[in-house]
């Protein structure tokens, strides 16, 4: 027999009381002891239920021998205080066993104290049965010493501490759920104290082992907080389900988990820590259909360790709550199984920093995934969902870097054309979010599909929006890029968006690198902005912006295509506002036979325009009309020469948008005679003529600087054989004299559509009467034009924005109509504030309409 290790003393001055008398039913106690110091070395088996070897109180005890009980609610060592006559026990540990305790009835308690000013240890084997505890702790601090062993059957806890006044339950030994058992708990503290600031601590620097199902390795509980810290190793077996997984550390309250340098790793079905608030500076391993770090609440969650989960939609970090924030610290590491994610958040308001060297994706895979689309406060005040440094290498195919429906900004390159890896995208802005990238993004390759039936994965840099389909509704997001997006994987894209509202931005530098890859993709009234450069130098086929369905194109900065079988633009109903400048080499103009759209325009509200006969009618009354011309033009870029084969696909229609203002001057694009199968082409022209005169019936010559470089565009594509002039507002009208040789604009005619043509019921004609009348009373940079500005840039296709801005107005019981015009002017604006001050009413007729 082993000598005692744990008081450490003597074997004399001992008050000792052996009885066999039973306590209820069959228990009894072998030894009761008060005010004594004693060391059990006599092996016991007993089988009798309720069985305690000792009860002692002011005591002093270790077992030392081998205690075997199997019957239920046993306990091998019980004391309560161990102050002895009158004088605190002086050794380390008041209640310890240094033996071989083997409890093997259900609700049995190996070793039992409280009130202990000392310790209680276990340097010897405790074993347990089911729903039983090894060791368990009242308000005393609670040891597993190195070399001590504690195994548990189902629905048992290997030490278990209950404290109100902050005390510590510490493993340096081994816990292990036996094999079978299922259900089991390594370590329990729970924390009854209702004062803030009182807090016990876990802390595990050795080994937990549950090779069970349902088991956790650490448990954190109580009404308050707990400090629970692994610096040793949490090893848990398979779990059974998603829903019924093995937890390293789990924690209901708002208890901060420290896995410092620790090591806990999980088979599938696992989670490695399942707190509100996580520091992890050690290891973290989990296999498939597993989670590393689970947060909920607000408290945040912070990895300078490793993370690495296996497949089937495991994830490192998931998130719910609100107001935390998760980072990733420069010396972390992520490894991300197929199908799996890194980061995920579905909280809201949380912030996400990300500043590990790299991560690898390998297929199917995410590293960051959230649906957040609240700002948070916790990224350094800087309201963005997503900051990320953190250099994102795609190894596989169909991956995804960054995936989220709020603010996003990427400092990390994104590398995704590794051999033989098709379908990754770099960002996809989703729900109406934002994502901003600032870093370098290198687009992979694409797989085109054999048929219609067949998804292709296209290799996409930054993405926004999305068409939806039988399972997925449509979104919208918004992209910008402030950084390199360099295309090299043939047919893929630079920049996608898709959907009224969708937003495609690109301040900087997007280079197509390999054949058939696309700048700019534009689908569903998606509006795309071009402030920087869209390059190809030396591909075949490659292609500056794809336009839709409805997509736009603004266009300030410059798109060159210099690709044998490349173009700058496919339209398929798209409209270009071109105020940059679009090259791309070119062919030989080829014989010139149009035919213009008809000059006569339907009659709207009473109003048509002959451009014929350069004649504006209301009602069928001529009316005068004010020229308007202006001084200098844009610049109009010189086109290469094209060589190569033409594009296989063709194009339906091209839109290109013409600003009048005389102010800013949107240009023609170059080299559309590239385009294969383009014989129709629209010149839609904008209202911001009426900016320059109060005017309703306007003209511009063809020569002004306004058209001229449009004339020259006509003269120079006599493939195109039929020229459309509209109108780019609802509340406008636009026809041109052409020259019948040439198809060139002579004359432009512009009048304005009464707002009474939009009117339902008298009500509505009666303000709108009155709306109309005022229109042309004030001069320009009034209120009341400002107004009226606003109105005429409604688009042709906004029809309802008009409705809802005249509802408004007449919703509201302003004094007179000029008060109504000010607050519908502040409608439209983005924030549709109202204006607070009044007008001074100017005239009786703005007073018709109360």
């Amino acid at each position: 027999m082993s000598a005692p290790v744990l008081l450490g003393l003597f074997n004399d001055n001992l008050t000792v009381s052996i009885t066999s008398t039973p306590l209820a039913g069959d228990s009894y106690t072998h030894y009761n002891l008060t005010d004594s110091r004693f060391i059990a070395n006599k092996n016991m088996n007993i089988g009798n239920d309720g069985f305690t070897y000792i009860n002692a109180k002011n005591s002093a005890v270790e077992v030392d021998s081998t205690i075997t009980a199997t019957g239920k609610n046993a306990i091998g060592a019980y004391l309560d205080d161990d102050t002895i006559g009158g004088t605190v026990f002086s050794g380390p540990y008041a209640l310890g066993n240094s033996g071989n305790i083997i409890l093997s009835g259900d609700s049995s308690t190996g070793i039992y104290g409280k009130n202990i000013s000392t310790a209680i240890g276990n340097a010897g084997t405790i074993t347990v049965g089911d729903k039983s505890t090894a060791a368990y702790s009242e308000d005393s601090t609670l040891e597993n010493i190195s070399g001590g062993n504690i195994n548990i059957g189902s629905e048992s806890t290997g030490m278990y501490l209950v404290s109100s006044s902050g005390k510590t339950i510490t493993n340096n030994g081994t816990i292990t759920g036996l094999a079978g058992k299922n259900k089991s708990v390594g370590m329990i503290v729970e924390n009854t104290s209702t004062t803030l600031g009182i807090t016990p601590t876990l802390i595990n620097s050795s080994t937990i082992d549950i090779k069970g199902t349902e088991g956790v390795g650490i448990y954190s509980r109580g009404v308050n907080n707990s400090n629970v810290v692994n610096n040793g190793t949490i090893t848990l077996a398979t779990g059974i389900s998603e829903t019924l997984p093995n937890i390293g550390i789990y924690s209901d309250n708002k208890g901060r988990v420290n896995n410092n340098t620790g090591t806990i790793s999980t088979g599938d079905y696992g989670i490695g820590i399942y707190a509100e608030e996580v520091r992890n500076g050690g290891n973290i391993s989990v296999q498939n259909s597993s989670i590393g770090i689970f947060s909920s609440g607000s408290g945040f969650v912070n990895s300078l360790g490793s993370i690495s989960v296996g497949t089937g939609e495991s994830v490192g970090i998931f998130a719910t709550g609100s107001g935390k924030l998760i980072s990733m610290g420069p010396l972390s590491s992520m490894t991300i199984g197929d199908t799996s994610f890194g980061i995920v958040n579905t909280g809201s308001g949380n912030g996400i920093v990300s500043d590990m060297l790299n991560v690898n994706l390998s297929n199917d895979s995410m590293y960051i995934y959230s649906i957040d689309t609240m700002a948070p406060t916790s990224v350094g005040g800087s309201g963005k969902n997503i900051v990320n440094y953190t250099a994102i290498n795609m190894l596989g195919s169909r991956n995804y870097g960054i995936y989220s429906a709020g603010i996003v900004e990427n400092n990390g390159n994104i590398k995704m054309d590794a051999f033989n890896t098709i379908g990754n995208v770099g960002i996809f802005s989703i729900n109406g979010g934002e994502a901003t990238n600032n870093a370098t993004i290198t687009v992979g390759y694409t797989e085109i599909p054999l048929s219609a039936n067949i998804k292709g994965s296209y290799g996409i840099g930054m993405a926004a929006g999305f068409n939806g389909d039988a399972t997925t509704s449509a979104f919208t997001g918004n992209i910008t890029n402030n950084g390199i997006i360099d295309v090299n994987g043939a047919n893929s894209i630079g920049m996608y968006g898709s959907g009224v509202g969708t937003t495609v931005t690109n301040n900087d530098t997007i280079n197509l690198n390999a054949d058939g890859a696309v700048g700019m993709y534009l689908d569903r009234g998606a509006k795309g902005y071009n402030y920087g450069t869209i390059t190809s130098i030396g591909r075949k086929g490659a292609i500056g912006v794809v336009l839709k369905n409805g997509a736009t194109l603004n266009n300030q900065g410059t798109i060159t295509i210099d690709s044998v079988g490349g173009y700058a633009l496919f339209n398929d109903g798209g409209v270009i506002e071109n105020y940059g400048i679009i090259t791309i080499a070119s062919g030989a103009l080829r014989e010139y036979a149009p035919t213009s759209d008809p000059s006569i325009s339907p009659v709207r509200g009473g109003v048509q325009v002959d451009g014929d006969a350069g004649v504006i009618t209301v009602n069928g009354v001529s009316k005068p009309i004010t020229p308007v011309s202006h001084l200098s033009g844009g610049v109009i870029s010189s086109l290469p020469v094209f060589t190569g084969a033409l594009p296989t696909i063709s194009t339906l229609s091209i839109g290109m948008y013409v600003n009048t203002s005389g102010v800013q001057f949107t240009n023609p694009i170059g080299g559309i005679s590239n385009l294969l199968g383009l014989t129709k082409a629209k010149l839609i022209f904008g209202s911001e003529v009426a900016k320059r005169t109060t005017s309703k019936y306007v003209s511009i010559d063809g020569n002004d600087p306004i058209l001229k470089p449009y004339n020259a565009q006509i003269v120079s594509n006599p493939q195109i054989t039929e020229w459309e002039h509209i109108s780019g507002s609802i509340t406008w009208e636009a026809r041109a004299d052409v020259d019948r040789g040439t198809g060139e604009i002579k004359t432009l005619y512009m009048a304005k559509i009464p707002y009474t043509t939009y009117s339902g019921d008298k009500d509505t004609y009666n303000f709108t009467d009155g709306l109309e009348q005022r229109y042309g009373i004030e001069g320009l940079d009034t209120k009341e034009n400002e107004l009226f500005q606003k109105l005429n840039g409604i688009g042709n296709n906004e029809e309802i924005l008009l409705y809802q801005a005249i509802d408004e107005m007449m919703g509201h019981q302003y004094a007179n109509t000029q008060q109504r015009i000010n607050s519908t002017g502040n409608i439209l604006d983005k924030e549709f504030n109202y204006l607070r001050k009044e007008w001074e009413t100017s005239s009786k007729d703005s007073n018709k309409v109360k």
